[in-house]
């Protein structure tokens, strides 16, 4: 199937044609025009291409699904980083190319690529394709790079833009999906501005449904126990990201931070 997948994301154009084609075939020849009425013909013809047409786009998604999932539940960007690499070489110019572009910077940045990944997204016109749940998702990937390149003034920024789009969506389920998001960068707020007991309280209520959100919030709870001198909290928390954090480059920083302490 992934073949087919594959195929089809190199040749969108040519797939939608055959399928097109394949979907008029079977509308007008296999559909008997006694049993079936024009009307009801020229609508399942209309509702059956809008379908492959809505398949063909969604090809990237479904070849995206897994690694995903194999980055927040076995911690290993790298699956993302080789599938998303196959997109980048057949970028569309559209949302989806747009989506493609952040979770190529996403794996960059899991992979400690830091510099490319920013590269990347600063390539990325939101305003062309506007939509306020992307916008939302590139201002906190930016914030959280930000962070990590130890750019605050930069990082500040990109979160008050993120609580912006954040404000401006209608309160249902869809931005309920970003509460945990919206959190986890207040508590990293509260890092940046050196309260590192507010974010260490907070760290200690926020749920993590997955691994790696667990050990990012591990790694970042060991670096305020670092700041407050609080050695042996530190330690746990930093062989914790060890232990777990499988090939996520946050392992290379926690093992080089356990070093420092020993």
């Amino acid at each position: 199937m992934k073949s087919i997948y594959r195929c089809i994301l190199a040749h969108p154009k040519p797939a939608k044609f055959i399928l097109a084609l394949l979907v008029t075939f079977f509308c007008v020849y296999v559909m008997d025009a006694e049993t079936f009425s024009f009307g009801f013909r020229f609508f399942m013809a209309f509702s059956l291409i809008f379908s492959c047409y809505t398949f063909v786009n969604s090809v990237s998604d479904l070849l995206l699904r897994e690694p995903l999932e194999k980055l927040e539940q076995y911690c290993d960007p790298y699956p993302l980083l080789a599938e998303v690499e196959i997109h980048m070489k057949k970028l569309p110019d559209s949302f989806q190319g747009q989506m493609i572009q952040i979770n190529y910077a996403l794996a960059l940045v899991q992979t400690g690529s830091y510099e490319k990944a920013l590269e990347v997204l600063e390539a990325v016109d939101m305003d062309k394709y506007p939509n306020p749940i992307a916008k939302f998702i590139y201002y906190n990937n930016l914030c959280d790079l930000m962070t990590r390149l130890d750019r605050y003034p930069e990082a500040d920024s990109w979160y008050r833009k993120s609580l912006e789009i954040l404000d401006s969506l209608p309160n249902n389920r869809l931005k309920g999906r970003l509460d945990r998001t919206e959190a986890m960068n207040a508590i990293e707020a509260l890092y940046r501005d050196q309260d590192y007991a507010g974010a260490l309280r907070r760290l200690a209520r926020i749920p993590c449904p997955t691994p790696r959100a667990v050990v990012d919030a591990a790694l970042l709870a060991a670096r305020c126990n670092l700041a407050l001198e609080e050695w042996d909290k530190a330690k746990e928390k930093l062989q914790y990201v060890i232990d777990n954090g499988n090939r996520l480059q946050c392992v290379t920083e926690a093992k080089q931070l356990l070093n420092n302490l020993n």
